[in-house]
């Protein structure tokens, strides 16, 4: 018997439109257009079906929209087929038809040539005929979206008490205790602190909860009453506003409260829902799951029912990673593909944090993650859930309790199995503190895992070679800055400046004391004289300019007072290395001597009676020793200037 695909596009808002396509995946007649009534359902069908040849059969695929389960429930009353599309495949076999166009007859056409395109990427829509899984999947969601508006409204709560007093949300983390409660509730307000004391606090908070305070919790309020004392500073005049702040904690407390209730009723009623789905208590059996889990996993029995392998339900959990792989590529290290309901991958991942600590089995699978891969805790879970999957697809599919067994597979009871991993499957603190992302300590510290890597051995780099974990130190001392400044400047540099100070040193000790020993070592010396500036900032200072009376101006020697006693025939410079320019014999001039990299510095004229007067600076090293240079050798040829020059 044939079988004919017919694609249905839900419309949320407006109507559905179905596309009927024959067996090699060719459209059969126009769209239909209808909507969720029984009557439209029976002419859709009856219109669909006189289309197709006698004995076809009408299969009908959909996408899992908000509105898909009452026209799926009515067709397969009538007695057909209902398959569900994944969504991706859809869109992008959608594009392949037509790229630059969307319409709900082309979604429906793409819908109904799915199953001849690619047959994996429809499945049997799970429909079962006992109203209670029905029930089971809705108590599951709504626990699973009230856990998450409590999650949401304790973030508010603590981010509203952080702005009347900073800090008290990491003393007093969880607003649903007693004593954190009360504290969040009556004392965010900087009023109740205002001419409060130590020990009046003590006897209040001790009074309202009606019994002692242990010793920890009575530490945590003398933290609170320092903290509120250093709020009413913070605050100042503006303390009052924080009433108002404390009324909306106290509103959002009481809808805590309520949120809290509601969600312990709806898991009693799915507790209750599970004990009479699975009287053996199969689901339950598996390490990690509660009474809150149990109802989770059976909730996904009857999409179990029609895999055939542990590979779909791993597929259908959103644990397993990208595949990226061609030809000589290996694409390791690809995110989760993160498919499937939110509420069941909550529902793994608590039940994979709990379970490693009771099953050897997946404990080893957590440690090897952790040790061997250096995964962090969460990523380490991850994988315990990929495991934990498999599990639960083999009891719901078998119907059998699960048994904790070692790694040998030999069966364990669940002393000796928490022995086993105590005793093999541990994992090191230190390796913990390694891999840990979040800072451990309070604010302000340091974080735990800088310091646990200077206690560990070096890793090996991706070349072979190991590596240091801390980082290099980094040195602003004058050995440092002379390195520096020889790596940049040259060797030729530093030979030229000590064969000048052989030949002139009392000329060269006039420009300044320390530049001799600069000029013999190339290093400036720590001696309060020298200095610590960087390279950028030591060889391309600028010339500092002083305003002098004009008795003071600059008045440059001659050159015969600056001729030295010995020959400068042995030092002649090399070719192409630059000099500075003699000095003006003009009284008020300035040097005209090239920095570093050959800029020349250059100065307003002198106004008024006043003399401006330039004072090369001994931090840069060709200014410093620029009568040296003149001493013992002619100048040398000019640079270019600008961007003329040659970089």
């Amino acid at each position: 018997m044939a079988t004919w695909a017919v694609g249905v596009d839900l419309g949320r808002k407006g109507a559905h439109v179905a596309v009927l396509a024959d067996d090699k995946g060719q459209q059969s007649g126009p769209a239909v257009s209808f909507s969720t009534s029984i009557e439209e359902l029976d002419r859709v069908r009856s219109e669909l079906c006189a289309r197709a040849p006698k004995g076809t059969e009408l299969v009908f695929v959909m996408e899992p929209t908000p509105t898909w389960r009452p026209v799926a429930k009515y067709l397969k009353a009538c007695g057909h087929r209902v398959f569900l599309a994944n969504q991706s495949q859809a869109s992008s076999l959608r594009s392949l038809i037509k790229r630059h166009a969307k319409t709900d007859r082309l979604d429906a056409l793409t819908l109904a040539k799915l199953p001849s395109v690619c047959p994996e990427a429809v499945r049997p829509a799970p429909l079962p005929d006992d109203p209670r899984w029905e029930m089971l999947r809705w108590g599951v969601k709504r626990e699973y979206k009230l856990s998450r508006l409590i999650a949401d409204l304790v973030k508010s709560i603590k981010e509203a008490a952080e702005e009347c007093i900073p800090g008290v949300a990491d003393l007093f983390p969880e607003p649903e205790r007693p004593l954190d409660n009360l504290v969040y509730r009556e004392y965010c307000a900087l009023g109740r602190h205002r001419g409060m004391t130590v020990k009046r606090l003590l006897e209040e908070i001790r009074a309202r909860l009606g019994r002692p305070l242990k010793p920890e919790e009575a530490l945590r309020v003398k933290k609170l009453f320092s903290l509120a004392q250093h709020a009413l500073k913070l605050h100042g005049r503006l303390a009052p506003a924080t009433s108002a702040i404390a009324d909306a904690i106290g509103e959002d407390l009481c809808f805590l409260d309520r949120l809290n209730a509601e969600q312990e009723r709806v898991k009693r009623e799915n507790y209750v829902l599970y004990r009479e789905l699975d009287e053996k208590g199969c689901v339950m059996s598996l390490p990690g799951v509660g009474k809150t889990l149990a109802p989770v996993f059976l909730a996904v029995a009857p999409a179990v029912a029609y895999m055939t392998s542990n590979k779909q339900l791993r597929k259908f959990s959103g644990y397993v990673p990208r595949v990226d792989n061609s030809g000589l590529k290996e694409g390791k290290g690809q995110s989760m593909t993160k498919a499937g309901p939110a509420w069941f991958k909550r529902g793994l991942y608590l039940a994979s944090d709990a379970g490693r600590k009771r099953d050897p089995q997946l404990a080893r699978v957590y440690r090897r993650a952790m040790v061997e891969k250096g995964f962090p805790h969460k990523k380490a879970l991850c994988e315990v859930a990929v495991r934990l999957s498999d599990r639960l697809f083999r009891v719901l599919k078998d119907n059998r309790l699960y048994e904790l067994r070692d790694a040998e597979g030999n069966p364990v009871s669940a002393r000796e199995a928490r022995e086993i991993i105590r005793a093999k499957y541990a994992v090191p603190e230190e390796v913990r503190a390694r891999l840990r992302r979040r800072k451990k300590h309070k604010r302000g510290s340091s974080d735990e895992r800088d310091a646990a890597l200077r206690h560990l051995p070096a890793m090996l780099t991706p070349s072979g070679q190991k590596g240091s974990t801390e980082a290099a130190p980094r040195s602003t001392g004058p050995k440092r800055v002379g390195e520096i400044l020889a790596e940049h400047l040259g060797p030729e540099f530093f030979a030229r400046l000590a064969a000048s100070a052989e030949h002139s040193q009392f000329t060269i000790a006039q420009a300044h004391p320390a530049t001799l020993s600069v000029a013999a070592t190339g290093e400036i010396p720590e001696d309060g004289q020298g200095t610590r500036s960087s390279l950028a900032e030591s060889t391309s200072a600028p010339i500092k300019l002083q305003r002098e009376p004009a008795s003071a101006a600059f008045k440059p020697q001659a050159t015969e007072e600056l001729q030295p006693t010995v020959p400068v025939e042995d030092t002649t410079a090399p070719d192409g290395f630059q000099h500075g320019a003699r000095a003006s014999k003009t009284s008020g001039e300035a040097y005209d001597s090239p920095g570093p990299y050959g800029h020349r510095p250059s100065f307003p004229p002198s106004a008024g009676p006043d003399a401006i007067s330039a004072q090369p600076s001994w931090l840069d090293p060709v200014v410093a020793f620029g009568s040296a240079r003149e001493a013992t050798a002619p100048p040398g040829p000019d640079l270019p200037r600008g961007r003329d020059r040659p970089q």
